[in-house]
């Protein structure tokens, strides 16, 4: 702020004014220090007052600005045209009926459904629900690369929902054809009835290839009652014992509609 010189003297070092009484010097020196920063803010404001833009200007840019946005909007709009007319509703058994015809119908496809010995292992050493699940993940072919290859499929959107390819009646025409629909209780049980006996006449002849072990074996007796008392205590009349199976099922078959088509769906 202030210097004093070799001689004693007091020098301000904004003016270079000299005083030799300190008291004098220190009035001084904050009087010229105050005077000195207002010059330099004073000088500051000028320089930057040159930065603001004119009026002009500021008209210009608020027109570029107005101009890219109604482009953006413009662009907007267009878009959303494309998805209204892309994102159109969907029924999904209408759709399945126009794109996948399968070459059989459900209850047909369910007659040819392979059961072995291996199945009766299966039954042996775990259950019945489990059984049933390995048997139709060896006989059933899962969705691929968006094809629907069975008579029988689910989608991800809707969970634990199934639509079979069946022989449906029209009431208003009086005609019958083969079409897609909802599986309903009685289509799922169609099924597990039908692996069921096949279960069983397999069961039967492990019975008669082992005749001679379950005759004179008791052990081996027991586990071949205990494996028909679990084949026989099937129950498909209860929920959850036919979730244990639908569950897995689901798992295996449902593939993916927004993979397939851009649409929204309606179940």
């Amino acid at each position: 702020m202030s210097t004093a010189t070799a001689s004693g003297s007091n020098s301000c070092v904004y003016c270079g004014k000299c005083y030799t009484r300190k008291s004098s010097f220190d009035k001084h020196s904050i009087i010229c220090e105050i005077a000195h920063k207002s010059k330099r803010i004073k000088m500051c404001e000028e320089e930057e007052s040159t930065d603001i833009p004119s009026v002009e200007k500021l008209y210009n840019i608020i027109q570029e600005m107005a101009f890219k946005q109604q482009k953006m909007e413009e662009k907007m709009e267009e878009m959303q045209k494309w998805i209204d007319k892309k994102k159109k509703k969907l029924n999904v058994i209408n759709w399945l009926n126009v794109q996948f015809t399968p070459t059989e119908l459900f209850e047909a496809r369910a007659r040819i459904i392979v059961v072995i010995q291996d199945d009766i292992t299966t039954l042996i050493e775990q259950n019945f629900h489990q059984t049933v699940i390995n048997i139709l993940k060896r006989n059933l072919k899962t969705p691929k690369e968006g094809v629907v290859r069975e008579p029988i499929a689910c989608f991800s959107e809707k969970s634990a929902v199934f639509y079979i390819y069946k022989e449906t009646k029209n009431e208003s025409e009086q005609e019958t054809k083969n079409q897609w629909s909802k599986m309903t209780q009685e289509d799922f049980v169609y099924l597990l009835r039908v692996i069921h006996s096949k279960l069983l006449n397999a069961l039967c002849t492990w019975r008669d290839i082992n005749n001679d072990r379950i005759k004179y074996n008791d052990n081996f007796a027991e586990l071949y009652n205990k494996t028909v008392i679990k084949l026989m205590s099937a129950d498909f009349n209860q929920e959850s014992s036919l979730s244990k199976i639908r569950s897995p099922l689901y798992t295996l078959l449902k593939g993916d509609l927004k993979n397939m088509i851009e649409y929204d769906f309606e179940f």
